[in-house]
């Protein structure tokens, strides 16, 4: 196989955890579960490169049966705040 084009998206899901407290035998065990649960919370947001090509953008959009108006373009690199830890590493000599 020859790649032929790659970018960058971010997919953001909604992270909403209820726990009735009263209801929970075992608090740490439900608050465990509801962290789990988190991986399949619905879609809330797509970003993408704002130079990904249609047909590869409609690809994530139709797979995670999302609409235009939960995708957001993005101009310039994607997540720049994880890039501190980068920055935050010893190595201030390079």
């Amino acid at each position: 196989m020859e790649i032929i084009e790659s970018y960058l998206f971010r997919v953001t899901r909604d992270t909403d955890v209820e726990i009735q407290e009263d209801e929970a035998s075992d608090l740490l065990q439900t608050i465990e579960e509801g962290l789990r649960q988190l991986r399949f919370g619905s879609i809330i947001r797509l970003e993408v490169e704002s130079r990904m090509s249609k047909k590869v953008k409609d690809t994530p959009l139709e797979n995670m049966e999302l609409s235009e108006d939960e995708v957001y373009e993005i101009n310039g690199p994607l997540g720049l705040q994880d890039l501190m830890i980068i920055y935050n590493l010893p190595f201030h000599h390079l």
